[in-house]
C-alpha cells in the first residue's frame, strides 16, 4: 500500500524486474516496454561478468519455483530438517523445468551465540529472537534454528546445516556484539572449512 503496488501482482512484477535486470546485464542497449517502464536505449555499464547470482527469498511453493528458475533460494531461521524439505522442493521444481538442480545456490541465515554452555546463553538468545525477529507462520522459519552453545556445539549445529544441503551460511551474531563476531571468525569458521 505504501508504494502503490497491488499485493496480488507482486510476483508478476518480480518476474518482470528480473527480466529487465538480465537484459541490462547482457545487452548493449535495451529498447522495450514493461509497463509502467519504457526503456529506450537503456544500458548498464560496466556489465557484470559473470552476472551475479540471484537468490529468491520466501517460503511458499510459487516462490520456491521462482527460486528454482532464477538461480537459487535464500531463507532464514530454518532448522536442518525444515531446510532439507523446502530445498528438495526447489530442486524438484528445477528438475521439472529442465534446469540442473546442482547448478542452484542457496543460503540460510542463522542467529548464533557462543558461550560457556547452551544453558548459559539460550535464555538471552531466545529473548532477543522473540523481541527483534519474526517468523512467517506459513513457513518452517523458527527461532529453534538458532545456533547456541559452546564452540563445539555451534560447529556441530552448523555442520548439520551443511549436511542438510545448505551451501552458504549467513551468521547473525547475538545482538551484533563484537566479541561474538570475533569468536565466530576465530573459532567457528575455520573449523567449518575442514
Amino acid at each position: 500500500d505504501a508504494v502503490g503496488v497491488p499485493f496480488g501482482e507482486r510476483g508478476r512484477i518480480m518476474d518482470r524486474n528480473l527480466e529487465i535486470l538480465r537484459r541490462l546485464w547482457t545487452e548493449d542497449q535495451v529498447n522495450a516496454e514493461y509497463p509502467p517502464h519504457v526503456l529506450r536505449g537503456s544500458n548498464m555499464s560496466p556489465k557484470p561478468s559473470p552476472a551475479p547470482p540471484i537468490l529468491i527469498g520466501d517460503y511458499v511453493d510459487r516462490v520456491l519455483k521462482r527460486a528454482a528458475l532464477n538461480g537459487g533460494w535464500l531463507t532464514y531461521f530454518y532448522t536442518p530438517g525444515g531446510f532439507a524439505q523446502s530445498w528438495a522442493k526447489v530442486r524438484g521444481f528445477a528438475a521439472a523445468a529442465g534446469t540442473d538442480p546442482d547448478t542452484l545456490l542457496n543460503a540460510n541465515q542463522l542467529a548464533i551465540r557462543v558461550g560457556p554452555s547452551r544453558e548459559a546463553v539460550a535464555p538471552a538468545m531466545m529473548e532477543w529472537l522473540d523481541q527483534e525477529w519474526d517468523y512467517a507462520s506459513w513457513s518452517q522459519s523458527t527461532k529453534e534454528s538458532a545456533v547456541i552453545g559452546t564452540v563445539d556445539e555451534c560447529v556441530a549445529q552448523l555442520r548439520a546445516q551443511r549436511a542438510a544441503g545448505v551451501l552458504a551460511l549467513i551468521l547473525i551474531p547475538y545482538r551484533y556484539q563484537p566479541d561474538q563476531v570475533e569468536i565466530v571468525a576465530r573459532d567457528i569458521i575455520p573449523r567449518l572449512r575442514d
